[in-house]
């Protein structure tokens, strides 16, 4: 199974990160939970520890066990894009002081077997967790992991209030593209040629990309506890 996500370094040439916004500050310094409750994950609990750290708590090891995994996944896929390949451009974004990790590992094997990278962002007005990368190791593709990670992420977004989470991926990662849309991910107003349903695509103006971005709303905190208490 392919890696379930790419983000490219190029995207915020496209997109203004607006750091200075006091409610960015808010969630990038305020207190952020270590675990999440096992019963997310109760189909493999006996396997696999989920964690969520901040990238400048990362052990040495850790860094090198993400690195390892992406690579795995996605150095062809790079090597292939209009991108290329370039281990330290995508190190650096990687590992940014704003990225937070959740981390999945084989209790096992103490070996880590999935991740997701995110940010705390605002763009375009909008409040939004952007989900960099979501990598599952191809011994443990199939299980579940790709789909709890994005459910965590979820109550991640909903806790702190985030008004949808969004993620960049390539147009020939079509199993990555399927699995982002059946999770309720459509395409975002910010990727190249989208268009309004009563809209056409003037044919000059086309951009020649090989990725699009894709978001998800997310339901505010207290309708979501209200609905669930009715």
């Amino acid at each position: 199974m392919e890696c379930l996500f790419i983000c490219n370094a190029f995207r915020l040439h496209l997109l203004s990160l607006q750091l200075s916004s006091a409610v960015i500050i808010k969630h990038l310094r305020g207190p952020f939970p270590n675990t999440f409750p096992r019963e997310s994950f109760a189909h493999v609990l006996r396997t696999f520890r989920l964690q969520v750290m901040h990238s400048n708590d990362l052990k040495e090891g850790q860094c090198n066990s993400i690195w390892s995994l992406f690579e795995t996944n996605m150095r062809g896929m790079y090597e292939a894009s209009s991108f290329g390949w370039d281990p330290q451009a995508k190190q650096k974004e990687l590992f940014h002081s704003l990225s937070r990790f959740l981390l999945v590992t084989d209790t096992e094997k103490s070996e880590l077997v999935a991740f997701t990278n995110f940010r705390f962002e605002v763009e375009g007005g909008e409040d939004l967790i952007y989900c960099y990368d979501l990598q599952v190791s191809p011994s443990t593709q199939g299980v579940g992991l790709g789909k709890n990670m994005m459910k965590e992420l979820e109550k991640i977004a909903q806790s702190y209030n985030m008004e949808k989470i969004a993620l960049t991926v390539f147009k020939a990662n079509t199993k990555a593209a399927a699995f982002y849309k059946a999770f309720g991910f459509e395409l975002d107003l910010t990727s190249p040629n989208f268009l309004e349903e009563e809209d056409e695509l003037d044919p000059d103006e086309v951009e020649t990309t090989d990725y699009e971005i894709l978001s998800k709303g997310v339901p505010p905190k207290l309708a979501a506890a209200w609905a669930e208490t009715s």
